[in-house]
């Protein structure tokens, strides 16, 4: 069964360190010697003026995790 952390509407920190944490309980679970994780949000707002106008308006929200896992003398990583 492969479960991966959702990450939904995390906004704030407490969301973001459960989220890390979940990836290392399940890292853990599935039997890695060690385990590294961390989890982001980012949103923008950009504007594009051209001739005195403005040409675009784009609001942009990102979010992701990373896990890095070790078996042994073994690394893997993803990130989503």
């Amino acid at each position: 069964m492969n479960q991966a952390p959702v990450i939904a509407a995390v906004d704030d920190q407490s969301a973001l360190e459960a989220v890390v944490e979940e990836s290392l309980k399940l890292a853990r679970a599935r039997g890695a010697s060690d385990a590294e994780a961390g989890a982001s949000t980012q949103t923008g707002l950009s504007v594009t003026v051209r001739l005195g106008e403005i040409e675009t308006l784009e609001y942009q929200r990102d979010r992701g995790v990373g896990v890095t896992v070790y078996f042994g003398k073994r690394k893997g990583s993803a990130k989503g």
